[in-house]
């Protein structure tokens, strides 16, 4: 899912692929679920999203999404609320007029909150898994900063499935 010229480039670079189906919409305009088959298996991989949206925007997409899919796994990235107030404080790489952070959780487990059907499956830390592969300025940044190693997330959420 993606707006319509991003999906036509995509399209051209890279072609139709068999078990990839592309949607020219926004993904707030919540219609898109609608042309997803009920009765697959589904994973939903939200990157670079929602950290741009408000909570509540961020929420009604998931509640959308329990209210019209019978069975889906949702793998997005999120930062921490920490990193989101750090960033509007201190960012000099980013223009925030343009591209403002707006969403950041420190607790995943608190999506839970939102839906009784909505369960956290896993969530993963990038830096905890840079190994020998870690650049010296992210180990840097750790060693002086520890808190820095939970700044960013990545998870996996699905529906609960009923055990009646």
């Amino acid at each position: 899912i993606d707006l319509p010229p991003v999906i036509q480039l995509r399209q051209k670079l890279i072609g139709n692929k068999k078990n990839v189906h592309a949607i020219a919409c926004s993904v707030w305009d919540f219609d898109w679920i609608n042309h997803i088959a009920k009765d697959t298996p589904l994973l939903i991989v939200i990157e670079g999203l929602l950290l741009y949206f408000e909570e509540a925007d961020v929420k009604r997409l998931f509640l959308s999404l329990i209210d019209r899919l019978p069975s889906f796994q949702i793998t997005f990235d999120s930062i921490s609320q920490t990193t989101l107030e750090q960033e509007q404080r201190s960012a000099t790489y980013l223009d925030f007029t343009k591209t403002p952070y707006r969403w950041g959780i420190n607790d995943i487990q608190e999506i839970e909150e939102w839906h009784p059907s909505i369960l956290v499956e896993q969530e993963l830390y990038p830096f905890e898994h840079f190994g020998q592969r870690c650049p010296a300025n992210i180990k840097e940044l750790l060693e002086n900063q520890p808190m820095a190693e939970r700044m960013n997330r990545i998870a996996l959420i699905q529906r609960k499935t009923s055990t009646i």
